[in-house]
């Protein structure tokens, strides 16, 4: 499930996966997931992942049923580039599950060629669960995080229009490379600065705690496997070291 800090650890990892095979130059390509579920529960089927900024019921990546068990969405995405996604029934507290109900690590895939399929099984799927009150601190962290949202969103638009004329310029019979260069250097102006806006916030939620809640969430995130789904296990260290 996505935790309440977590917005700002995808948006970092969504603008990274958009915009960082622009500057190694990959070539635009698509992925056919397949995916088997479990019964039928009357809700959609989503992907998400680092194409669509981890967004859990994106519309645009609602999956296509087949028949009651599977469901497939092509996805437009660069050749030769790593991505991870997950599949989710409406949201992160519908998210797909193991048999046991543990959750699962991250899915990826990379794509070599235009005819790549890949076909996976969801076992079940998570359930909502009571919401839990926010502590004061987590109020704090969220109200930062909630700030700093609205303040990116502009940037983030202005991204999308530089991402749309970037493509708009690779179609063309003969691409320039004047454009290619000058969004080039645009987009690396701008991450500079989402960054900078990101690093701000993690210097204010880290002021925020204590030295045994920090000590808490070291220990999180230096247990073993943890380097695996570092983003996840940071948010989930940040909520619990912060109820």
């Amino acid at each position: 499930m996505i935790q309440p800090l977590s917005m700002s650890l995808h948006l970092t990892r969504s603008i990274a996966a958009i915009f960082f095979p622009f500057l190694l130059q990959a070539q635009v390509s698509s992925v056919k997931l397949i995916v088997h579920v479990p019964p039928p529960q009357g809700r959609p089927v989503f992907v998400a992942g680092q194409f669509n900024g981890w967004k859990a019921a994106d519309s645009i990546y609602m999956m296509k049923k087949e028949n009651d068990s599977t469901y497939s969405l092509v996805v437009p995405v660069y050749k030769n580039v790593k991505y991870q996604y997950k599949y989710a029934s409406g949201g992160w507290d519908r998210v797909e599950l193991a048999l046991n109900d543990s959750g699962i690590r991250n899915r990826s895939f990379i794509c070599t060629s235009n005819k790549t399929k890949i076909r996976d099984t969801v076992a079940k799927w998570d359930t909502p669960k009571p919401q839990q009150a926010l502590s004061p601190q987590m109020l704090r962290i969220k109200a930062m995080k909630d700030s700093l949202m609205a303040g990116l969103q502009p940037k983030l638009n202005e991204m999308q229009l530089l991402l749309r004329e970037y493509i708009l310029n690779l179609l063309q019979e003969k691409p320039s490379m004047e454009t290619d260069n000058r969004i080039t250097a645009d987009i690396n102006h701008r991450f500079s600065d989402l960054y900078g806006r990101i690093n701000e916030l993690f210097h204010k939620v880290f002021q925020e705690m204590s030295f045994d809640q920090k000590q808490q969430i070291k220990k999180a995130l230096t247990a073993p496997g943890a380097e695996k789904d570092f983003i996840n296990t940071l948010g989930t260290a940040i909520n619990d070291a912060t109820r």
